[in-house]
């Protein structure tokens, strides 16, 4: 009996020993990338430039960086799989970051927001906020009755804004309430925005959480060592935009237009017996050698023909490569649903290859590449995401931003997840213009850049009220 206790712990102090051997070279891995992106940044001096650095690391995100017993692992699976330190061993920031409430009641105000009572007693409610644990509409309805006495709160905030919650008749408690419920929502909404940027950002396990009773909302970034970008990144103002979308047989065109020109650069330096790094950055757009003897269509026949009936189940499919088709375009590109798109670790190639001087003077001024904010995992367990080419303006604004949504909420249509949403009078107006333009066509809700939902526009909404 003592024998096979004594072999049991032997087995156990091996598995264990293996597992922290497996996970401990994550850490190893991790380590060698971040000396590499150092040495890289170092001028002669030794002198460490972040920006530098984080740009080689944005680079390799989703890159393979590592192979085990056969196996890649691309450098983000390598942060998620070492082993995790805090901010007291790796080092970080930490960041309180609060949502102001004065700015949200200014706009639920609208044009009362210049009012000389309402700023005195917003800057009083502001001032007493620091050393008071009451909530703020509290605190400015105290502020507000003390500049004008007897006055009601429903004279500054029923407006056109407001309307269905806030009427002129409203008493104080139920403007106080709605104030109430609009500025949680805001630290909500703040508290989401960041919790995205920060995924983005490619910090591991972050600690992000809402300090309870307050409008502060607290983060550590543990192994951040580039605090500008990071406040940058925190600081900026959400972007929320609504941008129609390049559908296939409009995009297609630009797409063969690509594809010709790649080629051609393809043939000149197979000509030449290499690539030419200065123009075609190897590195970066490395072609995908495929066996399959299928007939292929161009990506342009392909985005015509897509199957629009299930994109949770779309898959991606290589097939072999005609005479006219370029390796590049094949190697990166996939038809996705009703949309072009890539595997999600070729997206930094699919980056650098837009970013080239040269190819973006083979589409229109005012296009842009916005990749969908959550992959597609197909039935053969890949991750692709879908590139939306959205239609900006002339002047290179969207048409309709985020500052006329006066209210949005979480909704289920049918049993599917969406939002619905109310707009002000302007927005409302737009709303109508835009829609009635292009029925039949999708419209991209897009936030910091990336595409939160592309739906067709099914008929004209002339009431700014919708869902998505």
């Amino acid at each position: 009996m003592k024998v096979q206790y004594k072999w049991g712990i032997i087995t156990l102090t091996i598995l264990v020993s293996l597992l922290s051997i497996y996970f401990l070279s994550f850490s190893l891995v991790s380590r060698n990338v971040q000396k590499q992106a150092a040495d890289i940044a170092s001028d002669a001096n030794g002198n460490v430039n972040f920006s530098k650095k984080q740009k080689y690391l944005d680079s390799i995100w989703n890159e393979p960086v590592y192979n085990f017993l056969g196996k890649e692992y691309t450098y983000e699976e390598v942060k998620k799989n070492e082993l995790q330190l805090g901010l007291d061993l790796l080092g970080g920031m930490h960041v309180v970051l609060e949502v102001s409430p004065n700015e949200i009641m200014k706009g639920m105000a609208g044009n009362n927001a210049n009012d000389p009572k309402f700023t005195a007693a917003l800057a009083q409610a502001e001032a007493k906020q620091s050393t008071s644990q009451k909530k703020f509409s509290t605190l400015f309805n105290e502020e507000f009755q003390k500049v004008s006495p007897g006055d009601k709160l429903s004279r500054l905030f029923a407006n056109t804004a407001n309307k269905g919650r806030i009427n002129f008749n409203s008493p104080d408690d139920q403007v106080i309430k709605v104030l109430d419920e609009e500025i949680d929502n805001a630290i909500d909404r703040s508290f989401n925005i960041l919790r995205s940027r920060i995924d983005k950002f490619g910090v591991v396990q972050p600690n992000i959480q809402r300090l309870k009773g307050t409008s502060r909302i607290q983060l550590e970034l543990p192994g951040v060592d580039n605090p500008a970008r990071v406040r940058k990144l925190l600081q900026g103002v959400a972007k929320l935009e609504f941008l129609q979308v390049w559908e296939n047989d409009e995009f297609g065109p630009y797409i063969t237009k690509l594809n010709d020109y790649l080629v051609q650069e393809e043939k000149l330096a197979k000509s030449n017996g290499s690539i030419n790094t200065a123009t075609t950055n190897d590195k970066d757009l490395s072609p995908l050698t495929v066996s399959d003897s299928s007939k292929t269509k161009s990506l342009e026949d392909q985005l015509t023909s897509a199957d629009t009936s299930n994109k949770s189940t779309a898959k991606a499919k290589s097939d072999s490569l005609p005479s006219n088709q370029s390796t590049t375009l094949a190697s990166l590109f996939v038809p996705l649903g009703n949309s072009l798109g890539a595997n999600i670790k070729d997206t930094a190639k699919v980056n650098a290859l837009f970013r080239r001087t040269d190819i973006k003077a083979l589409f229109p001024p005012n296009m842009k590449m916005l990749w969908d904010v959550k992959p597609i995992v197909t039935t053969d367990k890949k991750e692709y995401v879908a590139l939306y080419p959205v239609k900006r303006g002339r002047d290179t604004k969207a048409p309709l931003t985020g500052e006329v949504i006066t209210d949005a909420q979480p909704s289920f249509d049918g049993g599917s997840p969406g939002v619905s949403m109310s707009m002000n009078a302007t927005g409302a107006q737009k709303w109508k213009k835009i829609t009635g333009e292009n029925l039949g066509k999708r419209i991209a809700i897009i936030l910091d850049d990336y595409v939160y939902s592309a739906p067709t526009v099914q008929s004209e909404i002339p009431n700014g009220n919708s869902s998505i």
